[in-house]
């Protein structure tokens, strides 16, 4: 499989994602789907990754880190089901192939790219789409909320157009990103891309970044206070912007009394009705660890469960914050090297007048931040590629001629990519 090949099934992976799971969730359907769909992405990654074997040639640094997945497996697979029945042997499955692949595919298009396999058609479509199936998202999903009054967790594919409006300045496709995420109700995806923003008018001050940033957040004030006024946003998106309101309220009260505050009964329920319950999640996780298991992990395959407040008990195998996650399963150590390995650079490319490269670095903070919230690092599809774009471009190695001038959006010749 090509890496043309594996764009276009990640692009409809990704429209099935948007469009059809969407629907299913909206209407409270999405459970059964969902395992055909992830069953789908997998067979695509192993078929992905067989064919291209070839190109297997990790560094020693890839090297290492996939060494220690390996240590890890002995343990899960070995040693923890023994000691504990709190280690599941198929939730350690899951936990070991989701970074295993991604080093695996970002080694993998690190060597495709080199040859020259991406090419500016491809770039093309890729954000063409991704904003296309961002928008048709949204407007199913605003209408089946309307009417059922649910909220169903979406995630819309607007990492890679809004790190492009921003590279290229074309503010329209930041204020139509925007829109998308507020109407999607994601604050992690509000947080990153003010972040981003925020990082491009440092790093690259212009005349033409004050005119995107203020444009953006201009139609995006607009289109909440209009939409909250009228009623267009539904309301489940309206309770999300008041839970926001409450975290502020809970920082400030962090920052007065110290982070021990968030442990009194009353402030810790608050926090876990303004995190949707996420909180717990932390809490849980702490109790479970001694000190030691911050270094070592707790290992792959390990599950927790807690009380909600409103009386029903839960068992997890995850948690919504990336590097929560990665510490409890792996250790501290490997988490700060897996984002290492994907940050490691960004900045430096921010600095040149590279405007692909900017794109590259800008999509990776987005994808990064995003991550501190949601345990989506390896679930990804597109942010593989980018790891091994950032790579090639730090290295200086990124193929010139294959990657080359016509705009994205418009097609002009006069645009350097």
């Amino acid at each position: 499989m090509n890496l043309r090949l594996y764009l276009k099934l990640a692009i409809l992976l990704t429209a099935i994602d948007s469009i059809f799971l969407t629907y299913l969730y909206s209407a409270g359907l999405g459970d059964d789907f969902v395992r055909t769909y992830l069953l789908a992405k997998v067979v695509t990654d192993v078929i992905f990754v067989m064919s291209n074997w070839k190109l297997m040639r990790p560094s020693r640094f890839e090297a290492a880190l996939l060494l220690i997945l390996a240590l890890h497996a002995f343990a899960a697979f070995v040693l923890l089901p023994m000691i504990s029945s709190a280690y599941l042997p198929g939730r350690a499955v899951n936990d070991l192939t989701g970074p295993l692949f991604f080093i695996t595919k970002v080694i993998m298009f690190r060597g495709l790219i080199s040859r020259g396999d991406l090419s500016p058609e491809m770039i093309r479509l890729l954000v063409r789409s991704l904003i296309v199936l961002a928008v048709i998202q949204i407007v199913i999903f605003s209408v089946l909320s309307r009417s059922s009054g649910a909220y169903a967790g979406i995630t819309p594919p607007v990492n890679v157009p809004i790190a492009f409006g921003l590279a290229f300045s074309q503010p329209w496709l930041i204020a139509v990103s925007m829109i998308v995420i507020l109407l999607s109700g994601k604050r992690s995806f509000l947080l990153a891309a003010l972040i981003a923003i925020g990082i491009r008018a440092a790093v690259q001050p212009n005349n033409r970044v004050p005119f995107i940033v203020g444009g953006a957040l201009v139609i995006f004030v607009m289109v909440l206070v209009g939409g909250a006024a009228s009623g267009l946003i539904p309301e489940a998106i309206l309770e999300k912007l008041k839970q926001s309101s409450m975290i502020f309220d809970l920082a400030g009260i962090a920052l007065r009394d110290g982070p021990g505050a968030l442990f009194d009964e009353s402030v810790r329920h608050d926090l876990y009705l303004a995190t949707a319950g996420r909180s717990e999640e932390i809490f849980a996780i702490i109790g479970a660890m001694h000190w030691y298991n911050l270094f070592t992990g707790l290992g792959a395959g390990f599950t927790y469960s807690y009380m909600h407040w409103d009386g029903w008990m839960d068992g997890y195998a995850n948690s919504h914050f990336s590097p929560l996650a990665l510490t409890y399963k792996f250790g501290i150590i490997f988490m700060l090297c897996i984002y290492r390995y994907i940050w490691a650079g960004v900045l430096t490319l921010l600095k040149g007048d590279d405007r692909f490269a900017s794109m590259i670095a800008l999509s990776v903070i987005i994808f990064v931040v995003e991550s501190f919230f949601a345990f989506n690092l390896f679930v990804e599809v597109f942010l593989p590629l980018l790891v091994a774009l950032r790579q090639l471009a730090v290295a200086g190695d990124l193929p010139r001629p294959e990657i080359a001038r016509p705009a994205i959006i418009r097609g002009e010749s006069n645009v350097r990519v």
